[in-house]
């Protein structure tokens, strides 16, 4: 990944007043590996974020959201992607749900976001994670111990306010990142090819083999 090279971590908040659910993770990563990350309230503030920390003339490659990405439209609405991640791993099951049962918080916050960085960065590759389970699957990795990750994670659970939405914006930069740099992941999206994507081509990567992950 080139030193100038920018990737954004976006984490939908929820309800405000339910332990500060309201709030939401960004993130912003650079190739020299310069991190930063805050708490923010929505989805303005948190596209204002970004902008002041975006050099004139730059321009982000790539984006990971915590959020659904794309649509499909058969019966009950469906994902391929998330059946085929509940078949594979049916530890997740409770955390993968349909999408119609999902927090409309994070399906609204997170496309609108897609939607304000496509609209700003046309090129920008969009990638719809999920935290929770990553991270999982990371942890269970004999690998995960002494990874750059590891190390990572450890900083980010020490940060205060905001602590679980703020990691799971880095996280979320962090894949992205390791996906566009790495070796080819899979793309979860690839399952559903007429799914509808609002705001235009968009990926879900899902690594495999997570140990090829933790040395990058």
């Amino acid at each position: 990944m080139s030193q100038t090279t920018i990737i954004l971590g976006f984490q939908p908040g929820g309800r405000a007043g339910n332990q500060g659910r309201g709030r939401s993770g960004v993130a912003l990563m650079l190739g020299d590996g310069a991190v930063e990350s805050d708490v923010v309230r929505g989805v303005d503030e948190a596209f204002a974020w970004f902008r002041a920390r975006i050099p004139d003339g730059a321009a982000p490659v790539g984006a990971g959201i915590a959020a659904p990405l794309f649509w499909e439209t058969s019966a009950g609405g469906a994902r391929r992607a998330d059946t085929w991640l509940r078949r594979a791993r049916p530890e997740f099951a409770r955390a993968i749900r349909p999408l119609n049962a999902v927090m409309g918080a994070t399906v609204m916050q997170g496309m609108a976001m897609a939607l304000r960085l496509r609209a700003a960065w046309p090129a920008i590759g969009l990638n719809e994670t999920r935290p929770g389970p990553l991270m999982a699957t990371f942890r269970a990795d004999p690998g995960f111990v002494g990874s750059a990750l590891a190390v990572s994670v450890a900083q980010w659970s020490a940060l205060n306010e905001g602590a679980e939405d703020r990691s799971a914006a880095l996280l979320s930069a962090w894949w992205t990142a390791r996906c566009l740099d790495g070796p080819a992941p899979h793309d979860l999206a690839l399952l559903a090819p007429k799914a509808l994507m609002p705001a235009g081509q968009a990926t879900s990567f899902w690594p495999l083999e997570p140990a090829r992950w933790l040395a990058a």
